[in-house]
């Protein structure tokens, strides 16, 4: 019989990196959530493309949520993969995302009715509350990744 084999402190270290390095259930709502905003975002803005505004600047909002929609949608890919610069980035997109929908929908309450909206302004809230959440929890991946790479590990993420 032979005596079990004691693992050193750097053996078990890379275990710990390699289980690290996949992201937390947290994080993978919070780019669901994000890539869901940014859909029904986009259709918001793609549905009211062809309106005419009675005062010019509400012309360009449509645009702006179709690039909203289409940087979430984009923000939500690498927020799942636990880049770094999107773990900070994906609240701060969510955050000018879900003003935009509220004053939006404070502003054409009462003009246009569009149940995309009324979806998307509430998943726009989520994914800022879940995104902001989620910003340890990418940071902690990113580095556990990035500990892995410097000892060899790359792991193609």
């Amino acid at each position: 019989m032979q005596p079990p084999q004691m693992r050193s402190d750097e053996e078990r270290a890379v275990d710990a990196d390699i289980q690290a390095a996949e992201p937390p259930i947290l994080v993978k709502f919070a780019s669901v959530a994000q890539g869901l905003a940014g859909l029904f975002v986009g259709l918001t803005g793609l549905q009211m493309v062809d309106f005419r505004w009675r005062v010019e600047w509400a012309s360009y909002v449509p645009y702006c949520l179709l690039f909203l929609g289409a940087a979430g949608l984009g923000m939500s890919a690498m927020l799942y993969r636990s880049r770094r610069w999107a773990g900070i980035a994906s609240p701060i997109l969510g955050a000018v995302t879900a003003l935009t929908m509220v004053g939006w929908l404070f502003h054409v309450l009462t003009n246009v009715f569009s149940c995309i909206m009324w979806v998307a302004v509430p998943l726009s809230c989520l994914s800022t509350i879940l995104s902001a959440v989620s910003v340890g929890p990418v940071l902690r991946t990113a580095a556990a990744r990035r500990r892995l790479s410097d000892r060899g590990m790359n792991l193609g993420l």
